[in-house]
């Protein structure tokens, strides 16, 4: 993942391994590469970039590419070879390891290289709050949540979920806020009357402190009809979806 104080400006990030979810990420932009989901290890979605990690056919994709129309092969930047859809845009670099799709494809692969400083470096405390996180499905971001009604005095924040079933009604989760200083009831009490009041949360069970640190647990229902957007307006959360994700839904 890459910093907020990069060119890319946007840090919220949404990072799974989910079967169901990877297979969802894999309908959007990424279906013109025809990548079966048993492939992809996990996806990472930030700031409109999409990120498969797995084990890739690169000939097959570039063959796949080649064939089809309004898609151009551009060259390669290090292992990577890339490519463009002529009528949006959308940058395409992919190797045997990692696909990328999306703008500023030199700022990810750098950054996974290792030549550019990462989220972790750049904001140590994501590093607590993953090691807090019961699920590596995990959606965050620096400072408080946009949603009004959370304290001002959040540093970062995570959300972890676990895989989604099939038939699941439900599902619990957990939210992990990292404060400037430890929490005041008053903090807790904020942040448990938020969540209590968003439309897919279905109740709040326990808060817990843990030095400046709080974990919240609940659930949160899949059977909404209103479809969501992000702060950003990009990414949608659908009424036929499960995922209570940032999903790659843009234009091809």
């Amino acid at each position: 993942m890459v910093p907020e104080n990069t060119e890319i400006g946007v840090s919220r990030f949404s990072y799974t391994e989910s079967d169901q979810l990877i297979a969802q990420n894999l309908q959007g932009r990424a279906s013109v590469l025809d990548i079966e989901p048993s492939a992809v290890d996990a996806t990472l979605i930030q700031s409109l970039t999409l990120l498969l990690f797995g084990e890739f056919d690169r000939p097959a994709i570039e063959s796949t590419i080649g064939d089809t129309d309004g898609y151009t092969l551009t060259g390669s930047y290090r292992s990577y070879r890339t490519a463009r859809n002529t009528e949006t845009d959308t940058q395409f670099a992919f190797d045997e390891e990692v696909v990328v799709v999306g703008n500023d494809l030199e700022l990810w692969i750098d950054t996974h290289a290792g030549d550019r400083e990462r989220l972790e470096t750049s904001t140590p405390v994501f590093t607590e709050l993953f090691d807090r996180a019961p699920t590596p499905n995990v959606e965050g971001q620096p400072g408080p949540p946009p949603e009004e009604g959370f304290p001002d005095d959040i540093d970062a924040w995570l959300v972890s979920l676990p895989g989604i079933g099939e038939d699941a009604e439900e599902i619990g989760q957990t939210w992990i806020y990292a404060f400037d200083d430890p929490p005041s009831d008053n903090d807790t009490q904020a942040v448990r009357q938020t969540l209590s009041s968003l439309p897919l949360v279905k109740c709040i069970d326990e808060t817990a402190t843990d030095g400046r640190f709080l974990r919240v647990t609940g659930a949160v229902t899949l059977d909404f009809e209103v479809p969501l957007q992000t702060k950003s307006g990009r990414y949608r959360r659908e009424p036929d979806r499960t995922s209570l994700s940032l999903s790659d839904d843009l234009p091809r």
